[in-house]
């Protein structure tokens, strides 16, 4: 009865206990699906960004890459009740960002013509009926203290990425209604895109050249020369001379164009382009501040977006150029994540062979038993 009672406990065990064997088939399970997905990431990083906008439209897709989901993404950017975007700024609280506002109503149109919907047309109109009621001496300001590179920027200010933003969204909303009151605000959104910095506005010359304006994101003192809010400017410019031909829109566009061809090479560091030049105008015994990975792709986008309009060896170059940095970077952050891996692998096996070892000698135990 001794030996049976044994028997039955000794098949009990084997029962409710998986053998080793299978406790290592589904630990290496957990482990491969671990590190696979490790690898596919790395692999997804690896992918080169489709950045680019050729053959540029004011009445089509605005540049950049179309997006399936609006920039809302809270808690840190909200739907405030006015059907616009609301920021949070730390400490500051929420706030109204023109530049953010836009954004959302220029995805938005993206949306409309991609899908037809009306709800997403309405808010490209709730947005730009906001631009046009917020608009105060021809701007939008930014109610929020801000900084470039620790230089101050206090409230209220103002921003040329704005300016040219909202532009950009009202020319298209112009265009899907005809409302005049639309084409009237981008008009006078030129006003302080014609004023230095000096006397309140938002144009400089680029490094004392007046020749060559440049219109800033931040008007900080010293300068700033933020890359991207510039190239977003330019855009905007554009976009209202398609609906305004006899004004100003063009001229200036044109001469800010020339800007950038000159300024380009003043922003390579190492093949990757730097987010402004404060290095040389704020910080002068600093490193460039090397714009993130995004920026890196916003930069290009743009790029190839106006090098449509008007083909320019210039920006090319440089789109391709740092195109390749980019994938450079890529191409080592994916070195990275494949070394990650292996090592991952090698501390989970070293783990899984101590179970092994743990789980026979528990097993012989209890069959001695």
């Amino acid at each position: 009865m001794a030996n049976d009672v044994a028997v039955v406990r000794s098949a009990d065990a084997r029962c409710s206990h998986p053998g080793p064997v299978k406790i290592m088939t589904l630990l290496i399970g957990v482990l491969a699906t671990l590190v696979v997905g490790v690898l596919t990431q790395a692999a997804r990083a690896g992918e080169p960004a489709k950045a680019g906008a050729h053959g540029y439209d004011p009445a089509g897709y605005y540049v950049g890459l179309f997006e399936e989901k609006s920039n809302i993404t809270p808690p840190r950017i909200i739907l405030g009740p006015q059907g616009v975007p609301l920021v949070k700024y730390g400490a500051q609280g929420y706030h109204n960002n023109p530049v953010t506002a836009a954004q959302y109503g220029l995805w938005a149109y993206g949306r409309f013509l991609h899908d037809h919907d009306a709800r997403h047309r309405a808010i490209v109109l709730r947005v730009a009926d906001w631009l046009v009621a917020t608009q105060r001496h021809d701007r939008w300001f930014y109610d929020f203290n801000g900084d470039v590179s620790g230089v101050a920027l206090h409230k209220p200010w103002t921003s040329a990425m704005a300016q040219g933003q909202a532009m950009s969204l009202l020319e298209r909303a112009y265009r899907l209604t005809g409302d005049e009151r639309y084409r009237t605000a981008a008009l006078h959104g030129l006003v302080p895109l014609r004023i230095t910095v000096d006397d309140g506005g938002l144009k400089r010359c680029f490094f004392g050249n007046c020749s060559l304006p440049f219109l800033e994101e931040a008007p900080t003192t010293p300068p700033s020369y933020i890359l991207n809010g510039f190239m977003f400017t330019l855009v905007g410019l554009y976009d209202l001379a398609s609906i305004a031909p006899k004004s100003e829109a063009l001229p200036m566009y044109t001469a800010a164009r020339r800007t950038l061809d000159v300024a380009l090479p003043r922003y390579d560091v190492d093949g990757l382009a730097s987010y402004d030049l404060t290095h040389l105008t704020v910080r002068g015994d600093h490193e460039p501040t090397i714009a993130t990975p995004s920026y890196q792709a916003v930069h290009i986008y743009l790029l190839r977006a106006l090098d449509s309009i008007k083909h320019g060896s210039r920006l090319e170059r440089y789109a391709n150029r740092w195109e390749k940095g980019v994938a450079r970077g890529v191409a080592v952050h994916h070195r990275g994540r494949i070394w990650q891996a292996a090592a991952l692998m090698m501390a989970a096996l070293i783990a899984l062979a101590l179970v092994v070892t743990r789980l026979r000698r528990l097993t012989r135990l209890r069959s001695a038993a």
